[in-house]
């Protein structure tokens, strides 16, 4: 919520990925999440939850738009010029 108040867009892609886990590890991994959240600058970010089987519990990538607007007012899409600024991978367990 803190995100989306500063103005940020924060998707949420959930694929499942992480109702298998216990409690506690439920608890770590969300905590992961609301960490990299609060400590992100990004204008977008999207974080996924990754199907069973994988050693990746969510995938969160955050994304700073180099832009300064003009593309979107243009109706140009403007994904191509956005950087990086986030690039996290939770795993499912502490190992």
């Amino acid at each position: 919520m803190l995100a989306r108040r500063r103005g940020a867009t924060v998707t949420l892609l959930d694929e499942g990925g992480i109702d298998d886990l216990e409690d506690s590890e439920l608890d770590r991994v969300l905590g992961k999440l609301a960490e990299a959240l609060r400590g992100t600058a990004a204008d977008k970010v999207i974080a996924r939850t990754v199907p069973e089987g994988s050693d990746v519990a969510i995938t969160v990538v955050g994304l700073r738009s180099s832009d300064d607007g003009s593309a979107s007012l243009l109706g140009h899409d403007s994904l191509e010029d956005d950087e990086v600024e986030l690039w996290l991978e939770i795993p499912r367990t502490v190992g």
